[in-house]
Protein backbone atom coordinates (compact mmCIF):
# COMPACT_ATOMS: atom_id res chain seq x y z
CA UNK A 1 0.00 0.00 0.00
CA UNK A 2 1.07 3.24 -0.59
CA UNK A 3 -0.04 6.62 1.20
CA UNK A 4 -0.14 9.23 -0.81
CA UNK A 5 0.21 13.22 1.52
CA UNK A 6 -1.34 14.61 -1.22
CA UNK A 7 -4.72 13.23 -1.22
CA UNK A 8 -7.30 12.50 1.98
CA UNK A 9 -6.22 9.01 2.30
CA UNK A 10 -5.32 8.68 5.59
CA UNK A 11 -5.52 10.13 9.58
CA UNK A 12 -3.04 10.13 11.94
CA UNK A 13 -3.44 9.90 15.46
CA UNK A 14 -7.00 8.82 14.13
CA UNK A 15 -9.41 8.86 17.69
CA UNK A 16 -11.82 5.63 17.73
CA UNK A 17 -15.14 5.74 19.87
CA UNK A 18 -15.21 3.49 22.39
CA UNK A 19 -18.64 1.49 22.52
CA UNK A 20 -19.64 -0.88 25.54
CA UNK A 21 -22.53 -1.73 26.43
CA UNK A 22 -24.70 0.32 24.17
CA UNK A 23 -22.84 3.57 25.45
CA UNK A 24 -20.09 5.36 24.52
CA UNK A 25 -16.65 5.23 27.18
CA UNK A 26 -15.36 9.04 27.93
CA UNK A 27 -11.66 7.47 26.82
CA UNK A 28 -11.28 6.86 22.93
CA UNK A 29 -8.58 5.23 21.52
CA UNK A 30 -6.09 6.98 19.46
CA UNK A 31 -4.45 4.90 16.23
CA UNK A 32 -1.29 5.61 15.00
CA UNK A 33 -2.92 5.62 11.39
CA UNK A 34 -6.23 4.70 9.62
CA UNK A 35 -5.45 4.64 5.87
CA UNK A 36 -8.27 4.50 3.54
CA UNK A 37 -10.56 4.38 6.02
CA UNK A 38 -10.15 0.67 6.19
CA UNK A 39 -7.17 -0.12 7.64
CA UNK A 40 -5.10 0.67 10.83
CA UNK A 41 -1.41 0.55 11.26
CA UNK A 42 0.15 0.58 14.27
CA UNK A 43 3.85 1.63 14.67
CA UNK A 44 6.37 0.48 17.06
CA UNK A 45 9.94 0.64 17.97
CA UNK A 46 10.07 -2.52 19.80
CA UNK A 47 12.86 -5.51 19.36
CA UNK A 48 10.08 -7.90 18.70
CA UNK A 49 6.51 -8.13 17.77
CA UNK A 50 5.05 -9.99 20.42
CA UNK A 51 1.39 -11.24 21.27
CA UNK A 52 0.78 -8.07 23.21
CA UNK A 53 1.13 -6.28 20.04
CA UNK A 54 -0.87 -8.21 18.07
CA UNK A 55 -3.79 -7.83 20.58
CA UNK A 56 -3.76 -4.65 21.02
CA UNK A 57 -4.11 -4.37 16.55
CA UNK A 58 -6.95 -7.26 16.91
CA UNK A 59 -8.73 -5.25 19.76
CA UNK A 60 -8.46 -2.37 17.70
CA UNK A 61 -9.95 -3.88 14.55
CA UNK A 62 -13.23 -4.95 16.63
CA UNK A 63 -13.94 -1.75 18.07
CA UNK A 64 -13.19 0.04 15.10
CA UNK A 65 -15.11 -2.66 13.05
CA UNK A 66 -12.33 -2.47 10.25
CA UNK A 67 -11.10 -5.98 8.69
CA UNK A 68 -7.46 -5.59 8.51
CA UNK A 69 -4.75 -3.96 10.48
CA UNK A 70 -0.79 -3.45 9.62
CA UNK A 71 1.70 -4.15 12.91
CA UNK A 72 4.92 -2.45 12.02
CA UNK A 73 8.66 -1.99 14.38
CA UNK A 74 11.29 -0.10 13.48
CA UNK A 75 13.53 -1.20 15.98
CA UNK A 76 15.38 -3.24 14.25
CA UNK A 77 17.93 -3.62 11.19
CA UNK A 78 14.61 -4.96 8.73
CA UNK A 79 11.72 -4.11 9.27
CA UNK A 80 9.62 -6.61 11.18
CA UNK A 81 6.14 -6.23 10.61
CA UNK A 82 2.19 -8.25 10.74
CA UNK A 83 -0.23 -8.22 8.42
CA UNK A 84 -3.45 -8.66 10.77
CA UNK A 85 -7.27 -9.69 9.49
CA UNK A 86 -10.32 -10.13 11.46
CA UNK A 87 -13.36 -10.66 10.31
CA UNK A 88 -16.69 -9.35 11.96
Amino acid sequence: MRISAEEDSYRREAELVLPYKGQTLSTAFRADLICYESVIVELKAIAAIGGIEIAQVLNTLTVAKFEVGLLLSFATLSLDYRRLAHTH
